[in-house]
């Protein structure tokens, strides 16, 4: 499977569970598959899972090199993932908020799109509402030491749960503020 499409990496870090995302990240191819990702695709992700790693094994890879990579790529341009993977090595609180308002507003215009367009109206319809890999960059920065904001259009308050490496309780749905951040 290709890095980029491994998307239970995300999911595990967006509910807050950074062993599972670490070994799913590990597990996780580490070179590029043209015939499935772009290759600017796979530096994001593969940073991410890296980064992951790292906030366990500090040092354990050399991010730099990846971002420099990534940035040939872009001919001295930029994208909002490229500078949210920036912020976060750099531990640049406001570079990552302004970064995630832009992924977050270009994702919203992509969704708009989609929603006009009939083979892609379900996707524009269902999955807009929460931005599960903005709740995992979100995470990320979090375990960073970053400064983030309480809330975030399509990703709120009530969706940040506390990190955790144990499961929720079979009860957690009866008080959905608990373990929530202040």
């Amino acid at each position: 499977m290709c890095a980029s499409k491994n998307f239970s990496f995300m999911d595990a870090l967006a509910a807050g569970q950074l062993p599972l995302a670490a070994e799913v990240a590990r597990l996780t191819k580490e070179r590029h598959e043209p015939s499935c990702e772009y290759e600017e695709d796979f530096l994001f992700h593969h940073f991410l899972h890296r980064f992951t790693v790292n906030l366990q094994t500090p040092g354990a890879f050399d991010l730099q090199s990846l971002l420099a990579r990534w940035k040939a790529l872009l001919q001295d341009g930029t994208t909002c993932h490229f500078e949210l993977c920036q912020a976060l090595l750099d531990r640049n609180s406001r570079q990552f908020n302004q970064a995630l308002g832009d992924a977050i507003a270009q994702r919203t215009e992509t969704f708009e799109k989609q929603k006009r367009e009939t083979e892609s109206r379900e996707a524009a319809l269902t999955e807009r509402f929460i931005y599960v890999t903005g709740l995992a960059l979100l995470r990320l920065a979090e375990l960073g030491g970053l400064e983030t904001y309480r809330e975030y259009p399509t990703i709120p308050r009530l969706v940040r749960l506390a990190p955790s490496s144990r499961p929720l309780p079979l009860d957690a749905w009866s008080t959905p503020e608990a373990g929530l951040p202040a």
